[in-house]
């Protein structure tokens, strides 16, 4: 049951992403786009909450769970909001290729400087297969924007990617330490979620209403991302507790093949030689990681 719900936690991650990009193409601004892919679960997580509540569970509940609790919230809240903005301005393929890369650099640093661990060169290897074959895509470019801009963007796109897997270094931290922390596993989804949901529904809830009335959101697709996300909420916790790290970079690669036809298929990026090269550059960097792991 695990290992059936570590392979449809990411496609479900890669549904709610394409949704949220055709709300962001279709003229929805970022913080409208927030609240509307977050009004919805926020009663879900909050009824929860109160019914762990209500009904005596234990659970724990102190000053460290407080902070992490603090540190996990903010973190996660920036970078959701961060993410919504970009990915606007690129497809899903190349933000899920820049992303992993980021984090498995950051990780390769944190071993290096601060664990005293040697890295094998095979890993910078498939790190740099990814890397250019995400810049290497061929993406449908917009009539009258020049080129020198374009690259622009993307630099600053990707260094954003960049910082805000640096933030996710805090974020996971906090994570696993609250869940060494807490002893109740549903308290942990339902608190955090409902804390963190609170600030992500209304920070544009105001242009909800206006881009629902205009037709760039719909009530049932906003219902839609909420079911996605509870799922993935409360599997996640499970998942990573029970599965090593090798299975869940194995899956990784299911994601990358799903992205790409979907992106391709909604115009995001081009399907010729260019980037069908690119895309073999990026399954075998992945490939070369999950085999050094």
């Amino acid at each position: 049951m695990t290992i059936l719900m570590a392979i449809i936690v990411p496609i479900l991650y890669l549904l709610r992403e394409f949704k949220i990009q055709s709300w962001r193409k279709k003229g929805a601004d970022t913080k409208t786009v927030v609240s509307a892919s977050s009004i919805f679960a926020l009663p879900v997580f909050a009824i929860t909450l109160f019914y762990i509540l209500l009904s005596n569970q234990s659970f724990t509940f102190d000053s460290s769970w407080l902070f992490y609790s603090g540190v996990w919230i903010i973190t996660c809240f920036v970078t959701n909001v961060m993410s919504y903005y970009i990915i606007k301005n690129i497809s899903v393929t190349q933000f899920g290729i820049f992303t992993k890369v980021a984090s498995i650099l950051f990780s390769v640093i944190a071993d290096i400087f601060v664990f005293h661990l040697t890295f094998p060169v095979i890993s910078i290897i498939a790190l740099s297969l990814m890397f250019l074959g995400g810049i290497s895509i061929d993406k449908y470019e917009e009539k009258n924007i020049k080129k020198e801009v374009l690259t622009k963007s993307m630099i600053y796109i990707i260094l954003l990617i960049f910082f805000i897997r640096f933030i996710d270094i805090f974020q996971t931290a906090s994570f696993k330490q609250l869940s060494i922390i807490q002893s109740n596993p549903m308290f942990f989804v339902a608190f955090l979620q409902t804390a963190l949901f609170i600030p992500l529904s209304f920070i544009g809830l105001k242009g909800v209403k206006k881009a629902v009335t205009e037709k760039l959101i719909t009530v049932k697709d906003m219902i839609y991302l909420a079911f996605l996300i509870i799922i993935i909420c409360f599997a996640e916790p499970y998942i990573y507790k029970a599965l090593p790290l090798t299975v869940l970079t194995t899956l990784g690669l299911l994601r990358i093949g799903i992205s790409y036809v979907y992106d391709v298929k909604a115009d995001n990026l081009k399907i010729n030689k260019k980037s069908l090269i690119a895309l073999a550059m990026i399954i075998a960097g992945s490939l070369l990681l999950i085999f050094v792991y």
